[in-house]
């Protein structure tokens, strides 16, 4: 199972940022994910579900991190492996924070400047790049709605149903 996490130890998380700031807690998140015993798995699931993905919005850790998850799911089996179709199926949903409050958080004028434009240009791309790194296991997914679990038979459900 380590093999899904080739190449995490190369992305200089520090430069990322997640919802609470810099986003050097992923590798450990993900390692621990992959090697955890349940109880330790279900915290790493409580800090995904606020960190790269914060009340539907997603970040430019989640770009990096997605990727990983989609192997989880490539390499399998996986102890988790509802959670993680779980977990892709409401990355698949997630949007820039920007977009979600900018109509609370920013004047009229804010708005309109080039630099929110920017910004919030920049942050719906990631939501374009989770969902493209998503799709790249769509046959991953199909294969699992045979699988013994009625779980994960249904989360795969869904998250194909997102994607097609």
């Amino acid at each position: 199972m380590t093999n899904a996490l080739e190449g995490l130890d190369k992305i200089n998380w520090s430069n990322l940022e997640h919802a609470y700031g810099p986003a050097n807690d992923v590798p450990i998140l993900l390692k621990t994910l992959v090697e955890g015993d349940k109880k330790q798995r279900d915290k790493v699931w409580y800090e995904f579900f606020g960190n790269i993905w914060h009340q539907g919005t997603i970040y430019e850790a989640t770009v990096f991190a997605t990727p990983f998850f989609v192997k989880l799911v490539q390499k399998g089996p996986h102890h988790d492996l509802a959670s993680i179709l779980d977990f892709l199926s409401v990355l698949a949903d997630g949007t820039s924070y920007l977009d979600v409050h900018q109509n609370i958080i920013c004047s009229e004028e804010e708005k309109i400047s080039n630099e929110h434009q920017k910004q919030l240009k920049k942050e719906l791309s990631w939501g374009a790049a989770v969902k493209s790194a998503i799709l790249v296991g769509l046959d991953d997914y199909k294969s699992c709605l045979d699988h013994p679990d009625e779980k994960v038979r249904e989360f795969a459900q869904e998250l194909i149903l997102k994607l097609e």
